[in-house]
């Protein structure tokens, strides 16, 4: 029987109730974190936005969208490390050449709308229940949201202050050895606000550009992480007498193969160590923060609030960078070139053939192992103490 306490329930009574507590306090914290992540992704203009940028609801400068590309690029740039252009899908939202973004005709200072007094919006008051009202925030109907007046607005951009660009084009900076997959951030490179957002939420920051890296196939070499692979061609004769050949790799260097007085075996891969992809320096990699940014900044900013982390802990944190690899190796695979299908040798030619090649794999191993006893018993012994 549970023991009774004065003014009060059983402990199992109260147990229950603590653990009841708990499971609300984990629900409430799940429904949270659900709708920070929502009102993330719907371009950072969610309640709680201003928390998880670390600042305060009015502090807060929104930002617009990102533009995310996938470009693939040669594999001679990526040794090189050259700048390519990149297409951003559907074009850019960038500032109109006619008013200078400010939307109004001629570059002219705008003139504000009457009816909101350029901000944009109107406020309404509302009855919500018995002795309580309610203000309400309305898009302005007579300027649309721009806070300008209609009259004076750029026929070109319609008073936003930004026109689409449909094919516009970017350039991304590349390092010697980028690796796939590797995404490029540039910031502030995207979209650039209309008046109607700034109008309703203040500065909006242009959105940014995040380009994934992706190798394009190349003719002669083929890529595998920071290794590449190659093949030459080499004759019969080549193949048992020895070849020498220059190779030109994708950085415009030459390789020498010397195989001189070396049989080479078909299908032997030859292996150049360094020669690969050059080594990567790495860098600020933006697919880390653009996978996860809802999350991190969630506790970061519960970080910042209880001063769990300083500034410089803070910073390391978000800034995700993507490790250095070492300069990779190159495979180079020898074929070898047989005489062609139906070729007949002179019988002195088929003589002279088996006195050099024997004609039996038994054979040809008994005189493989011959030689090498040979060099063994010429290799100097050491004394005995």
């Amino acid at each position: 029987m549970s023991a009774a306490r004065p003014g009060g329930g059983t402990r199992q009574d109260q147990g229950d109730g603590a653990l009841l507590l708990l499971f609300a306090v984990a629900l409430l914290a799940a429904a949270g974190l659900a709708f920070i992540i929502v009102s993330s992704g719907s371009g950072g203009a969610g309640p709680l936005s201003a928390f998880l940028s670390g600042g305060s609801p009015h502090q807060r400068r929104h930002k617009m969208q990102d533009t995310h590309v996938r470009l693939e690029v040669p594999l001679d740039k990526l040794v090189r490390g050259e700048a390519v252009e990149a297409f951003l899908p559907g074009g850019r939202q960038k500032a109109c050449p006619h008013c200078a973004a400010t939307g109004a005709e001629n570059g002219r200072p705008p003139s504000s709308c009457p009816a909101c007094g350029g901000r944009g919006h109107t406020e309404v008051r509302r009855p919500v229940g018995p002795g309580f009202m309610q203000t309400f925030q309305m898009q302005c109907r007579h300027c649309g949201g721009r806070g300008v007046a209609a009259a004076s607005l750029c026929p070109f951009c319609r008073g936003e202050g930004v026109q689409r660009e449909h094919r516009a084009s970017i350039s991304v900076p590349l390092s010697p050895g980028t690796p796939d997959g590797h995404t490029v951030l540039l910031p502030g490179a995207g979209d650039q606000a209309p008046r109607t957002h700034e109008a309703q939420m203040g500065p909006v920051a242009p959105g940014d550009v995040l380009v994934t890296i992706v190798t394009a196939p190349h003719k002669g070499f083929e890529r595998e992480g920071p290794h590449l692979h190659t093949r030459i061609t080499v004759s019969l004769a080549q193949a048992l007498v020895g070849f020498e050949r220059d190779v030109a790799l994708l950085d415009g260097s030459t390789l020498r193969i010397d195989r001189k007085n070396e049989v080479t075996q078909p299908g032997e891969v030859l292996r150049f160590e360094g020669r690969g992809m050059p080594a990567f320096a790495g860098g600020a990699d933006a697919s880390v923060d653009a996978g996860n940014g809802a999350v991190e900044r969630f506790f970061r900013g519960v970080s910042d609030m209880f001063g769990l982390l300083g500034p410089a802990s803070s910073a390391a944190a978000a800034a995700a960078k993507s490790p250095s690899i070492p300069a990779g190796d190159l495979f180079v695979r020898v074929d070898v070139q047989w005489p062609a299908a139906g070729k007949r040798f002179s019988p002195e030619q088929i003589e002279r053939l088996k006195r050099l090649l024997p004609l039996d794999a038994a054979a040809g191993e008994g005189e493989r192992e011959g030689e090498e006893a040979k060099a063994q018993a010429k290799k100097p012994r050491k004394p005995k103490n």
